[in-house]
């Protein structure tokens, strides 16, 4: 019976343990030792993940057809931009995220947005009528111009920011930290596995 040979008779190894080195004291006739030797391990890929009371979002990834805030299954999206940058660059980055929403959130949002318009075409009416208005008397035209002012600011403010939920906590690669999700929805995600550096 002839001795097992270490290099074809011993099973892989575990992620992170290196291989025999190719230039063991074994075969002295081995290329020496290389990067190739080393079994990397992987980032978790793709996904949604919990992280305490922040989800784990890969760039790429698709959320569930899941209420981001009560996980009850839904079809009706809501899409999300969340810009983010590092620390020493300065350019900015955006990924637009679609989520699923309950459909008394969804129509919730819906009918604040058309307020918000509503409240900006009324802003930019006012804006007109009050140089209209300031020909007839100087101090109505004023107040109307501020009472414009004031609609379209708060009618712009309700249209872009009014149900978006998540907030950009931090990044690390390609994954992004979010907050804003509901305890049912986090709870419902498996853990973070962390990034292997």
């Amino acid at each position: 019976m002839t001795a097992p040979n270490p290099f074809a008779d011993e099973p892989l190894p575990t992620s992170g343990v290196r291989m025999h080195s190719a230039a063991d004291a074994l075969n002295p006739y081995a290329a020496p030792s290389g990067a190739a030797e080393y079994q990397l391990p992987t980032d978790p890929g793709v996904g949604v993940w919990r992280d305490g009371k922040a989800i784990v979002v890969h760039v790429d990834a698709k959320f569930p057809p899941r209420c981001l805030k009560t996980n009850d299954p839904s079809e009706l999206e809501h899409t999300q931009k969340i810009t983010w940058s590092y620390m020493f660059d300065w350019w900015q980055r955006r990924n637009y995220f679609s989520y699923a929403l309950a459909s008394y959130l969804w129509k919730r949002n819906r009918l604040i947005r058309q307020i918000g318009i509503i409240l900006m075409v009324l802003g930019l009416l006012l804006f007109i009528g009050s140089f209209l208005l300031a020909r007839v008397d100087a101090d109505y035209g004023t107040v109307a111009f501020f009472i414009s002012l004031v609609s379209f600011v708060i009618g712009w403010n309700t249209v872009t920011r009014w149900g978006n939920y998540l907030k950009f906590v931090k990044a690390n690669k390609s994954y992004l930290w979010l907050k804003g999700a509901g305890r049912p929805f986090i709870e419902s995600l498996p853990q973070w596995p962390g990034l292997n550096r």
